[in-house]
C-alpha cells in the first residue's frame, strides 16, 4: 500500500502511468502485470485518498468484486457505506453488487443497521433470526411489509429468539394473529423467549380483538393462552362469549388433568350465568352434564369449588350443595331468557330438576311446633 501511494503521489496526472496505476489497482491490461494489484479493500482506499473514482472504470471493480470472498465483501461493503469517505460514485454500485452476492454471513457482518436493512428488503431470503436479533420495532415492520414468504415472516415473529420489547409489540401489533400463533406454539415446547413475554401481557387487549380460541389445539393451548394473557382466572375471556365456546368447545382436546377441565368448566359456566343470552344455554349444555356428574359423585376440589362458592346464588346453610345452587342459577337464567326441556335435558337435568329450573324454589310453610312436640 505505502509503494501504491508513492506511485499515485509522484505521477499525480490521471493519464500519466495508466498502466503501472492499473496493475496496482488490479486492472486489466493488454500487458503482463509488473507488479501485484493492492487488496480490492486497499484499493478502494487509494481511490478515497486521492480522489481518483471519477477516473476508474466501473466494470473493472466489478469484475475484483466477483473474485472476492464472503468476509471480504462485508469488509468492502462496510468501508464504501461508510460516513466520510469520497467514493460516492462506487457507494451504489458496492451496495448493489452486496446484495447480489449477499449470503447469510455477509448479512451478520455488515456494520450498520441501515445497510443491513438495506439488504434485507431486497433479499428478504436472507432474514434469519440472528439477522433480525437487534433490529428496532420500525424496522421489523418495514421488513415484515416487505416479506413475500410465510417463512420470512415467521421467522421475524419467531418468539424462540430474543428480541427488544418494542420489536415484539411491533411485530404483535404488525401481525397480531401470525405472532400469536408463534408465540402459542413456543410457550406449550417451553421456548418463548423471555424478552416476549412482557410484550404479549402488555398487548392483552389487542389481541382479545381477535379469536384466540381458534389458535387453541386444546385446553392446554387455553390455558397457556390465559397465563401469556394474565387471564387465568377469566378463561371465558379469550373466547369472548357463550357462542364462540359453545361452537368451539367440543372440538378441544381435553389434554390437561381433569381438576384443569373442571376448573375451566366452572369458569365457563359462571360467565354465561352472568352473559345470560340466548347463547350461554349452548355453553351450558356444553359443559354442564360432566360437571354435574363430578359434583354428585363427590366433592368438587381446585379453583372450580372457589369459583362457583363464589359466584353462584347462597342459600344459606346449604351453601353446601352445589348442585342446588346451580339450578337456583339456571332459575334465575330462565327468567330472563327462553330454554326448553330438550335443552334443559342436554344440559344433564332430570325432570325434576328441569322443573325446578322452571318453577323455582316453593316456600316451604314452617311447621309450628307444640310444646308437647312428641305428643304431635
Amino acid at each position: 500500500m505505502a509503494a501504491a501511494v508513492k506511485v499515485f503521489d509522484e505521477v499525480p496526472e490521471e493519464t500519466d502511468g495508466a498502466i503501472l496505476k492499473n496493475d496496482i489497482l488490479g486492472f486489466d491490461t493488454n500487458s503482463l502485470s509488473i507488479c501485484p494489484p493492492v487488496s480490492f479493500l486497499d484499493m478502494l482506499r487509494l481511490l478515497d485518498m486521492k480522489g481518483s473514482d471519477s477516473a476508474v472504470d466501473v466494470s473493472e471493480i466489478e469484475q475484483r468484486f466477483g473474485r472476492l470472498s464472503a468476509a471480504e465483501v462485508a469488509e468492502v461493503v462496510n468501508f464504501a457505506a461508510a460516513d466520510g469517505n469520497r467514493l460516492d460514485r462506487l457507494r451504489d454500485p458496492i451496495v448493489g453488487w452486496t446484495v447480489a452476492r449477499a449470503d447469510g454471513e455477509i448479512v451478520n457482518s455488515v456494520a450498520t443497521t441501515p445497510l443491513r436493512m438495506r439488504i434485507l428488503i431486497a433479499r428478504p431470503d436472507l432474514i434469519t433470526a440472528r439477522a433480525v436479533a437487534d433490529l428496532p420495532g420500525p424496522d421489523l415492520s418495514r421488513l415484515f411489509a416487505v416479506s413475500r414468504t410465510s417463512e420470512a415472516m415467521a421467522t421475524m415473529t419467531s418468539p424462540c429468539a430474543a428480541t427488544s420489547a418494542r420489536g415484539a409489540v411491533e411485530i404483535l401489533k404488525r401481525a397480531p394473529e401470525f405472532a400469536i400463533r408463534s408465540v402459542i406454539d413456543a410457550a406449550r415446547e417451553g421456548e418463548l423467549h423471555q424478552s416476549w413475554r412482557r410484550p404479549v401481557a402488555n398487548s392483552r387487549n389487542a389481541l382479545l380483538d381477535l379469536d384466540l380460541l381458534q389458535h387453541a389445539a386444546g385446553l392446554a393451548d387455553v390455558l397457556t393462552i390465559a397465563r401469556l394473557s394474565n387471564l387465568e382466572h377469566s378463561i371465558f375471556t379469550l373466547g369472548r362469549s357463550s357462542e364462540n365456546w359453545s361452537t368451539r368447545w367440543n372440538s378441544l382436546q381435553r389434554d390437561v388433568p381433569e381438576q384443569g377441565v373442571l376448573d375451566i368448566k366452572s369458569d365457563l359456566l359462571v360467565h354465561a350465568l352472568e352473559e345470560a343470552s340466548q347463547a350461554s344455554w349452548n355453553l351450558i349444555g356444553a359443559i354442564l352434564p360432566e360437571l354435574l356428574a363430578t359434583i354428585n359423585a363427590g366433592p368438587l376440589g381446585g379453583n372450580a369449588r372457589q369459583t362457583l362458592d363464589r359466584s353462584l346464588p347462597s342459600i344459606g346453610y346449604d351453601n353446601w350443595d352445589l348442585n342446588r345452587r346451580i339450578l337456583l342459577a339456571l332459575h334465575a337464567l330462565q327468567k330472563r331468557t327462553i330454554v326448553n326441556r330438550p335443552m334443559l335435558s342436554s344440559a344433564g337435568l332430570v325432570d325434576i330438576e328441569a322443573d325446578f329450573v322452571f318453577t323455582g324454589p316453593r316456600e316451604e310453610p314452617k311447621r309450628r311446633t307444640g310444646f308437647f312436640w312428641w305428643l304431635d
